[in-house]
């Protein structure tokens, strides 16, 4: 059997099931016209709207922004059971430097609020990588050891 395709009710092209975006009361559960058209759509659509109104897309990253703010406090609380001021305070703590390495964050770092797995207490901010290093030594201070004495003994090569 060959692969399914539909045809876009837009540019009428036949193309494969995965060029739609999915919709439950569609058929074959997808939307009528494909995702090349329908980006084209909406891409027509903001440029038409800018100039028109040309603050709108600033107007839409700031409530985007918000909605950010809004979804981060709501993880902090959820997930480690901090407000979003606890999580600034412990980063100013710190001097907005990662608790492992004490360097600081680039702008577009990615951050990991650290916790211990079985309490759940939060520990400090460290860089996404540091966190990982962390992570793939399974939280242990003797393996995190006898990595450092294994470079130490071999230093760098």
């Amino acid at each position: 059997m060959g692969i399914i395709t539909k045809v876009c009710t837009k540019c009428g092209k036949p193309k494969p099931l995965d060029d739609f975006w999915n919709h439950p009361t569609g058929k074959y559960g997808k939307r009528p016209r494909c995702k090349e058209c329908v980006g084209s759509e909406n891409y027509e659509h903001l440029q038409n709207r800018l100039a028109i109104e040309p603050s709108y897309n600033r107007d839409r990253v700031k409530v985007w922004s918000q909605k950010g703010d809004n979804k981060r406090r709501r993880n902090l609380l959820g997930r480690y059971g901090i407000t979003l001021e606890e999580y600034d305070a412990l980063f100013a703590e710190q001097d907005e430097k990662c608790a492992v390495c004490g360097d600081g964050f680039e702008d577009s770092e990615r951050r990991a609020l650290d916790h211990d797995h079985e309490s759940g207490k939060v520990r400090g901010i460290l860089h996404y990588r540091c966190n990982m290093a962390i992570g793939v030594f399974k939280d242990s201070p003797e393996l995190c050891r006898k990595a450092a004495e294994y470079l130490e003994k071999h230093g760098k090569v």
